[in-house]
């Protein structure tokens, strides 16, 4: 089973991988955000998300909140890049970024 393996491969329960935030890029021209913590910033060009200790950034074009909810957010647009920020235990900022054309 999917999930099974997922636990194994992260290491965690399943109860806390199914806790963990997902994000779904599709085609890039939607991206979908599961277990945020909070909208930090929303602007048709940026979406910042805090996600746990982290923050998501979406970039792109003509960017829109479809669906809000509380712990689920649906953006449509022209979506060029994501960029998740974590915070190390020593609270450097490192960066991951994931670029789509």
């Amino acid at each position: 089973m999917f999930l099974d393996e997922l636990s194994r491969i992260t290491d965690l329960p399943l109860s806390e991988t199914l806790k963990e935030y997902k994000v779904v890029n599709i085609a890039g021209k939607a991206i979908h955000v599961q277990n945020y913590v909070k909208l930090l910033h929303y602007s048709k060009e940026k979406i910042v998300l805090k996600i746990k200790k982290n923050e998501l950034e979406i970039i792109g074009d003509a960017l829109k909140i479809v669906e809000l909810g509380p712990t689920d957010i649906l953006c449509k647009g022209k979506i060029y890049e994501t960029k998740l920020r974590f915070y190390t235990p020593d609270s450097k900022l490192e960066e991951s970024k994931d670029n789509i054309s």
